[in-house]
């Protein structure tokens, strides 16, 4: 029986491994007693005496070694064991990190007790220098956060019959104090492996809100429409049942009306929290919209439409970017802004660059629209200071 976890009987007295044996399994004792052992020039020492509940034999497999000690069975014994394959297969799930700090206590381990010759370095310079790297970027996102280098930008999103701007797209920059202005690819990965993606994606809606808020209270002033702001929020946060009190906590102390707020979300994360739909009704209690970003690059898109609260559709810019070129496309997008016309949910196109798009997506019947075409993103002070820019 190969890679498989069974269990097996043994009688005291009887040797299951020597040192220096290649391994093939590791054991969890269910009853007995197992003495652990080196011997060294003649000399036996007892390194340990293990009984119920405790697993032995496991460190040959984790690091691919020879056994660094004997197994003995003082009392009948009755054991879990888990072969090569099940252990490999844990090991995979790990992190990397995590890979490699076993590996390294594991092989400090032997050093220190194993009469054996030392091993070679449990990992190679490539590897230790990938996991550092690795660790860095996490302390750096971490003190980005807490240093206040990480700031709201706004990106403009404008109706398309008229180019008016409506809202804007909450994103974030790192202003990194060594390598400049940064965008989010140098930043999401670390602070989602540091539990930080939910920190991060508040603080932007907290600090985009507050300057919106003030903003559009001198659109009040000077008789004109205030304008929404678009967050993303990861999947991250639907696992949170207080979602909805924290936006609305937020928007509470920036003065934002929810009826000004549109919450992005991915297709992915509907399919991998169960209880999305929850939190979703939730926060449209509180007024807010939910819009569903990069629609056309997940799953069956056009179910979620029926399934869930959906008030606005993105159409990702890949369809965007080709749908001048190539005919079909062009066909998909409008027949994705007819039938999302006709139950009621308005799209918004992103990546628009060129007039000739935004003519096609306009008379397609799409009525927003996003892209360098109308402004790329800007720090939100400058963003809310062009609302009142007369050219």
């Amino acid at each position: 029986m190969s890679d498989t976890v069974y269990r097996r009987r043994f009688s005291a007295g009887r040797l299951l491994f020597n040192e220096g044996q290649a391994a093939d399994a590791a054991y969890i004792i269910e009853a007995g007693a197992v003495e652990i052992f080196v011997e060294f020039a003649g000399e036996r020492t007892r390194l340990a005496v293990l009984g119920p509940g405790e697993i032995f034999g496991e460190m040959a497999l984790v690091d691919d070694s020879p056994r660094s000690a004997a197994a003995l069975v003082l009392e009948d014994c009755e054991a879990i064991v888990v072969e090569r394959g099940q252990i490999k297969r844990e090991l995979e799930r790990a992190t990397p990190l995590m890979q490699i700090l076993l590996r390294t206590l594991i092989h400090r381990l032997r050093v220190a007790t194993s009469s054996l010759p030392a091993a070679a370095a449990p990992i190679s310079a490539d590897e230790a220098a990938k996991v550092i790297a690795r660790i860095k970027g996490e302390h750096e996102v971490r003190r980005a956060i807490d240093g206040g280098e990480l700031v709201p930008y706004l990106q403009p999103i404008v109706r398309l019959d008229d180019g008016i701007t409506v809202g804007f797209e909450a994103l974030v920059r790192w202003r990194h104090p060594s390598q400049g202005l940064l965008g989010p690819e140098a930043l999401l990965g670390s602070a989602e492996r540091a539990g930080l993606l939910e920190v991060l994606d508040l603080m932007v809606l907290r600090e985009a809100a507050r300057m919106l808020s003030a903003a559009n209270r001198r659109l009040a002033l000077a008789g004109r429409r205030p304008v929404f702001l678009s967050a993303n929020f990861g999947a991250v946060h639907f696992a949170d049942e207080r979602l909805a009190d924290v936006i609305a906590e937020i928007l509470g102390e920036a003065g934002l009306p929810p009826e000004r707020l549109k919450v992005e979300i991915t297709e992915t994360t509907l399919i991998v929290n169960r209880d999305a739909r929850k939190a979703l009704d939730r926060i449209k209690g509180l007024g807010c919209a939910i819009s569903l970003d990069d629609f056309g690059t997940g799953y069956s898109g056009l179910s979620y439409l029926s399934q869930f609260p959906i008030d606005y559709l993105k159409i990702d810019k890949s369809f965007v970017c080709a749908m001048l070129s190539e005919r079909k496309t062009g066909e998909i997008i409008r027949s994705v802004v007819q039938l999302a016309g006709q139950i009621e949910i308005d799209t918004i196109a992103e990546g628009v660059e060129t007039q000739a798009q935004a003519d096609f997506l306009r008379e397609a019947g799409c009525i927003y629209g996003q892209g360098f075409l109308y402004g790329n993103a800007q720090p939100a002070e400058e963003a809310c200071a062009s609302l009142f820019d007369r050219s």
